[in-house]
């Protein structure tokens, strides 16, 4: 999986360039056209390459402000080079897309992911069956 990263926003990152919380948010974040504008190209090991968009994805996951998947590859064993730029490299105001790329897995965020679909659905059967206990199967009281 190769994702756009920003910079992790640590308690005390920024504060010695004297930025304030907002702008500190701002410089460490992903923008969703940055994920589009993603190109990637592959070296596999055997000598083929592939390429990856990030316009182009079946499924794309994000993770808040932080965290936006470019695309996927079939890995192989051996030394896997992985070069990435921007199309186009910069904004309509002129500035220079700057954001981290990072490759990992692909399992681990779809695991979370559906783990967390389940868990959230769990706890709602189980929200509805005490609202039923509690209301509709309830045994009248006897006097």
């Amino acid at each position: 999986m190769i994702a756009l990263s920003s910079k992790l926003d640590g308690l005390f990152d920024g504060l010695s360039e004297g930025l304030s919380r907002t702008e500190r948010r701002q410089r460490y974040r992903v923008y969703d056209g940055e994920q589009s504008k993603a190109r990637c190209s592959i070296a596999h090991p055997d000598g083929s390459t592939s390429r990856v968009r990030g316009d182009r994805q079946v499924v794309s996951e994000s993770v808040g402000t932080g965290y936006l998947t470019v695309g996927e590859f079939d890995g192989k064993e051996g030394r896997t080079t992985v070069t990435c730029r921007f199309d186009p490299p910069e904004d309509l105001l002129g500035n220079v897309t700057e954001t981290p790329l990072i490759v990992h897995p692909a399992g681990s965020l779809r695991a979370i992911g559906w783990g967390l679909f389940a868990g959230v659905f769990l706890l709602a059967g189980a929200g509805t069956l005490l609202i039923l206990w509690g209301t509709v199967w309830r045994r009248p009281r006897r006097a």
